[in-house]
């Protein structure tokens, strides 16, 4: 890589899609002009959305690429269908969902799928959950405006807190396999 080369959009082997293209120009023009203010954290996380009907948006890891960082037993997937919701009740959706991915114990939002109406409008707030490492029990005490779609979010935070506060001891232990885990094997050594 040439010093003072900058590339935004298709050149460049991650930012396909045009919202991923304005945001990495927006920090090239950033670093440019205002070199002086430091960039915090490291590259945002990039939302896909395919505008299809219904719509289908994403953030975070693949499947595949959480099995290769993660134990397996160190996530937790949450679904809402909002079929279930009150308001896709009154809109009468009978297709889409909600679904969330976090570590067990913490909450810690690693990845997240909506499928459904308006699903790219809902996923800026999974999104910077992703980005900032932002736990489900800190989505749980957020407010939602009532009836809105972007309420699963919030139903999906609740079923997190409903099975990970009364089993905390479970939840707990199964985190330290998790972490114990993924200790290297020459670190495990030196503890025992």
């Amino acid at each position: 890589m040439w010093p003072c080369v900058w590339a935004v959009g298709d050149v460049t082997p991650v930012a396909h899609q045009t919202h991923a293209a304005n945001a990495h120009g927006r920090r090239v023009v950033q670093a440019i002009a205002l070199p002086w203010i430091p960039r915090l954290g490291g590259p945002p996380a990039t939302p896909s959305a395919v505008f299809s009907e219904p719509e289908v948006a994403w953030v975070g890891p693949t499947a595949a690429e959480r099995a290769r960082r993660c134990h397996p037993e160190a996530l937790i997937e949450l679904r809402v269908d909002l079929a279930d919701t009150d308001r896709g009740l009154t809109d009468g959706v009978r297709r889409g969902f909600v679904s969330v991915t976090a570590v067990r114990l913490t909450g810690r939002v690693v990845a997240a799928t909506i499928v459904g109406p308006g699903a790219s409008d809902m996923l800026p707030l999974l999104t910077f959950a992703v980005h900032r490492r932002v736990s489900l029990l800190r989505i749980q005490r957020m407010v939602h405006a009532y009836p809105t779609f972007g309420g699963a979010i919030g139903v999906v935070a609740d079923e997190f807190a409903r099975r990970t506060l009364p089993n905390l001891r479970a939840e707990a232990a199964a985190y330290g396999r998790y972490r114990w885990a993924r200790l290297p094997s020459r670190l495990r050594a030196r503890t025992t």
